[in-house]
Order: C-alpha cells, then structure tokens, then sequence
C-alpha cells in the first residue's frame, strides 16, 4: 500500500513537472428565465512546488484559477496562488486543491472573485472583476480514445465527453447544470513546449437536418509544438461521433493523412475555421465560425501582450456545421447534414 503510493506520488512529481492545466466547459441553465449559457473553469499550474523532481527555473512558480462565460455579459475572473497552495490531497484519485478550489475526476468546486478596483488598478492578473461560485460533480465522463491515445515529444492530452451535475452562479445569478439538457466536456494538458498555433474545436450540440442519426459530437485538434525554439511538423486529430437512440454510436476517426484542407482565419471581425477530410468511404465538411465581439482572449503571461501574441481568442458560442457524404461507386451522397451550435472553438497564433 505504502509502495503503491509512493509510485503514485512520483508520477505526479513528474507530470507536474510539465506545463499543465484542467479545462473544463459545460452548459448551465438560469434558474429564473430558462436561458442556456455556456461556462468554462481552468486549473492552471507552471511549476508547482509539487514537481520538485524537474523544476523548471526559467518559469514562476505559480498556481491559478480562472472561470468565464461569453456573450453580452461576457467576462474572465482569475484568481492566483503561489505555488506552495497548489497541492494533490489523493495521488490515486487525482484529487489537486489550489487554495481552497479543489477538482479531480469526480467534481469540481471552488470560486474566483476579483473587485472592479483591483481589476482596474492590476493589468498583470489579465481579467475582469465579477465573481463566479461552483459546486458540481461528473456524473459519466466519456474518453475520446483519438486524443487520450495521443502522444508524441510535446504534447499529452486527455479528453471526456462529460455529465455535469450541480450548479454555478455568476455574480449571484444561479446556473443549474442538469446531465440531460447540459452538454459538456474536460481536457487535461501536459506539454514540454509552447506552440506555434494551437486550434480546437469541440461541439456538442449538433442536430442532424438529414438522416438517420439525430444529434452528435465533434472534436477537432491541430496544433504545431516549438521545440528549442525550432518548429516541429504540426498536427492534426479529428473525431467524430454521431448518436441513434437505437443504434450504437457510429464513430468517425481522421488523422493528417485524411485531412485535405485546414484553415483558421483570423479576419477583421470573425474567426473562421474549416476542415476538409476524405478517406476510402467518406467525406467530411465542418465549418464553424465566431464574431471576435463574443469572444474572450485568454493571456497567461502578461508579457505576451508586449511580444507581438494576442494570447488565445476563445469562443463558447460558435455557430457552424459538419456534413458526412457517403462515397457510392461513381459519386458523392450527403448522408448526414449536423448544425451545431454553443461550440468552444479556440484560436492561438504565436506571432
């Protein structure tokens, strides 16, 4: 028992060696009108007092907790701790506190609060005032096996469809997240490098206007890692999964291989992004696209601003579609037509 999590702790001292942070979005639902709202809640950690083993001397040692929510409202309120307030309460559970906000693979709690002051008189804490309050627990959390078996020199990175249950309030106003009706998902992040570009994808609300198979998720990831200052070759992961109510999940998987067009434009009022991919049976169309008015920009060190980086737009009200053909001897048949809706489409360019 002893040798066991002795084992368990030192994985996690190397883990937390690396870059890494908790991101998790979901839908809630105001108690009062009815009105669906998309959330995010981000556990961040650069060089924990916890991953002693490979200390990263080049970086602050420092922990954070950041929560937000788009729209007219829009608004991101980060709180940060030194790294001696990060800590892992279950190395077996992977149970983590930062302050006193605490998250692991079954819930999630805390709160994040900032005065209009403080906001004004500090630019370093990258944020808006306001106040953000969460309680809520993972009902069922879903892999999605393209990404949590991704691996390479730069990146790891873990990924759940996942049934939020609880409630969050924003400045008071209360939010019920309820499995049924609230879509959602979590990715956990461990990177040795910073990234040229990094685009995601991810939408859980699509609703099928043609077909068989009524609603279903995407997930898109392309990303290049810098490496010692040098440009690795860049990647590009798709899945797709599209839900029957009497039929098993019918899944979609395209690698770089299959992938014929990738783009994400950043134009004077919008962000664009579209993919093309194609493989022996199938085609796939997905285009999503947010006004940068809706968006939020994520900075994590306010160096960045100085640097040329815009840090990363980040949308959780991205409209767009994904079309499936079915390829049939000599021509092309739509098969499935999704609109989707509520998407967390996420847009990062170094330079």
């Amino acid at each position: 028992m002893e040798l066991t999590k002795t084992i368990n702790k030192l994985k996690w001292k190397l883990e937390f060696s690396k870059y890494k942070y908790w991101w998790h979005f979901f839908v809630g639902i105001n108690s009062k009108t009815g009105e669906k709202k998309s959330f995010f809640i981000q556990y961040y950690a650069v060089n924990p007092k916890e991953s002693s083993l490979n200390p990263k001397f080049t970086e602050p040692s420092y922990a954070m907790v950041r929560a937000g929510t788009w729209g007219e409202d829009k608004a991101q309120v980060s709180n940060f701790y030194g790294g001696d307030y990060f800590n892992v309460l279950d190395y077996k559970e992977k149970e983590i506190a930062i302050g006193h906000c605490i998250v692991c693979d079954n819930y999630l709690k805390g709160d994040v609060y900032l005065g209009s002051n403080s906001s004004k008189m500090h630019k370093e804490f990258m944020c808006q005032s306001g106040s953000f309050n969460w309680n809520l627990k993972k009902e069922s959390r879903y892999a999605n096996s393209l990404l949590n078996n991704h691996l390479n020199v730069a990146l790891k990175i873990d990924e759940f469809d996942t049934k939020y249950s609880g409630y969050i309030k924003y400045n008071e106003e209360e939010y019920k997240v309820i499995p049924e009706e609230c879509s959602g998902y979590e990715y956990k992040i461990y990177a040795n490098a910073s990234f040229d570009f990094w685009n995601k994808v991810t939408c859980l609300n699509l609703e099928n206007q043609n077909g068989d198979r009524k609603s279903g998720s995407i997930s898109v990831l392309n990303y290049c890692p810098v490496v010692f200052g040098k440009k690795l070759s860049d990647e590009v992961l798709v899945n797709l999964n599209l839900k029957n109510d009497n039929d098993k999940d019918l899944n979609f998987v395209y690698k770089k291989s299959s992938i014929t067009k990738i783009q994400c434009i950043e134009k004077d009022d919008v962000i664009e992004f579209n993919l093309e991919a194609e493989d022996e049976k199938s085609k796939l169309e997905v285009k999503f696209i947010d006004k940068k008015d809706n968006m939020i920009r994520l900075c994590y060190k306010e160096i960045e601003e100085f640097q040329g980086s815009k840090g990363t737009l980040n949308s959780g009200k991205a409209k767009g579609f994904v079309k499936v053909f079915e390829k049939q001897e000599d021509k092309v048949v739509l098969k499935y037509n999704y609109l989707g809706k509520m998407c967390n489409l996420q847009y990062y360019k170094s330079k």
